[in-house]
């Protein structure tokens, strides 16, 4: 779900008992610093991840790169591990991607880096999530997992040296979404 509002989080609390929730990454940061959780409300928000646009039951490499099978079943749920770039009529990019046990999806080329709301929107957030999930996008992270998770750690607690690092780790991201909003 993509938490937007104040409202949103009181339904989720009272509705069904939730006790935390994610805040959308499509909003921009002037929606975002109005939003008043509950009271015993967590927050979360995710400063890194693949952006993933959809996701279906349906095989998205038979027409892009000529899967052989003719329909997708249990054993392509189970085994089928696949990635590939496809370009559509408006030179749009994106990654199809697939792996074991997970169905088809379709991401952006460039994975989502927000460095910029840890130290802009303080004290709101219980935490953040980044996503180290192996989608082949055009995204570099020339660092291995460990290291990466270490640089947010010390970005997220205060060391401002931390984000230099991090921005020549990891490249090739957009952020369009917090500074402009859809």
């Amino acid at each position: 779900m993509n938490i937007s509002n104040s409202l949103s989080l009181e339904c989720l609390q009272q509705e069904f008992g939730c006790v935390g929730a994610f805040i959308s990454n499509e909003i921009k940061r002037s929606q975002i610093k109005p939003i008043a959780a509950p009271a015993e409300f967590e927050l979360y928000y995710s400063i890194y991840h693949p952006m993933m646009l959809l996701m279906s039951r349906q095989c998205l490499f038979h027409q892009t790169v000529g899967c052989k099978k003719k329909r997708f079943d249990d054993k392509c749920l189970r085994k089928c591990d696949k990635s590939a770039s496809i370009i559509n009529l408006t030179e749009a990019s994106f990654v199809v991607d697939k792996q074991r046990g997970d169905h088809n999806a379709l991401y952006n080329p460039e994975n989502f880096l927000n460095l910029d709301i840890v130290a802009e929107i303080q004290n709101k957030f219980t935490g953040f999530m980044i996503d180290l999930r192996d989608i082949k996008t055009e995204t570099a992270v020339n660092a291995d997992k460990a290291t990466v998770v270490s640089l947010f750690d010390t970005y997220i607690h205060g060391d401002i040296n931390a984000r230099q690092i991090l921005e020549q780790t990891i490249v090739g991201t957009i952020c369009q979404q917090y500074k402009k909003g859809l």
